[in-house]
């Protein structure tokens, strides 16, 4: 066990995160990992599925080029849209690590540097049955302010 840890921590040490500007075809790739949560913890009888999906897709084609891809050793690994608020707070509206890139440090790498850029307190939306990414929010400080359906929640880092 301990041998495995310190060899995930070495893969870790040895990544390099960049980020840069969302293009016009990470779209569809934001769109697809935002669909798959949409479908995974809504409940239909709670949202309309349909209407969410469509004003997901609306929002990500409208705001694009505020969106920030994160690539590792040259893979794109994640993607983000941070959005300052006027209320001296900033939103961590979307938080998208892809499948192959899971379980390896770089979600928390990642709102590592979200949390120290910003110089604002920044919260989220989060579904209430993500348990794998509130954890990781729990870790980093966030706390939940407020439940909002019951499916989803906020979560706020002051």
């Amino acid at each position: 066990m301990r041998e495995s840890f310190l060899y995930a921590f070495v893969i870790m040490m040895n990544m390099e995160l960049t980020y840069g500007s969302c293009e016009k075809k990470d779209i569809q790739a934001v769109y697809e990992l935002q669909k798959k949560l949409i479908l995974r913890y809504e409940d239909p009888t709670v949202q309309d599925i349909d209407k969410a999906l469509q004003w997901s897709l609306t929002k990500i084609e409208a705001n694009w080029e505020t969106y920030t891809r994160v690539m590792c050793d040259g893979k794109i690994c994640a993607y983000y849209h941070l959005v300052e608020g006027l209320d001296l707070r900033n939103e961590l509206d979307d938080f998208y690590v892809l499948p192959s890139f899971r379980n390896q440090g770089i979600g928390t790498m990642i709102l590592d540097h979200i949390i120290e850029e910003s110089e604002d307190p920044v919260y989220l939306y989060v579904y209430q049955k993500n348990r794998i990414a509130i954890h990781m929010y729990e870790k980093a400080g966030f706390m939940v302010t407020r439940i909002l359906s019951p499916t989803r929640m906020i979560m706020e880092r002051k």
